[in-house]
């Protein structure tokens, strides 16, 4: 979409309106200022824009394989089922979904502390088992927001 974007400026636009929004919501979430954020996002954009004629899209299958994406997913999904549901339910309603925790607190009909705590020892079990998969090790687990 980048790369045919050189040629056709309106694909362009349909990219910045397709991931405008969760660039946006990611950026926010990770810098807790909505000014930054906004000035981030226009900044990540306008250097897609500028290197669009660079983009391969043959390096996601270099970066899956270097990364071992695939076997990281498939030792997440099994130690996923291995944590317990309230925790699993917690962590996908914050991390997949991105939930605050007082909107999951009133979802699951629990205390925000009760919450804070699932997603916690969720987080720390996956870690834990996780930590023995070659490409987990580098792989960030706070991102608390």
């Amino acid at each position: 979409m980048l790369r045919r974007s050189t040629s056709e400026p309106e694909v362009f636009a349909e990219f910045y309106k397709q991931h405008f929004e969760r660039v946006l919501a990611y950026l926010a979430r990770r810098v807790c200022d909505a000014d930054l954020a906004l000035e981030l996002t226009a900044e990540t954009f306008a250097q897609a824009y500028m290197a669009r004629g660079r983009f391969r899209a043959d390096r996601r299958a270099e970066v899956e394989e270097l990364a071992d994406l695939a076997g990281l997913r498939s030792a997440l999904r099994t130690e996923l089922q291995r944590v317990r549901r309230s925790q699993r339910e917690a962590l996908w309603l914050r991390v997949v979904e991105e939930f605050s925790y007082a909107e999951i607190a009133k979802m699951l009909n629990v205390p925000i502390g009760t919450v804070m705590s699932r997603i916690s020892r969720g987080r720390r079990l996956l870690f834990e088992r996780l930590s023995s998969v070659k490409s987990a090790a580098s792989l960030p687990v706070s991102g608390g927001r």
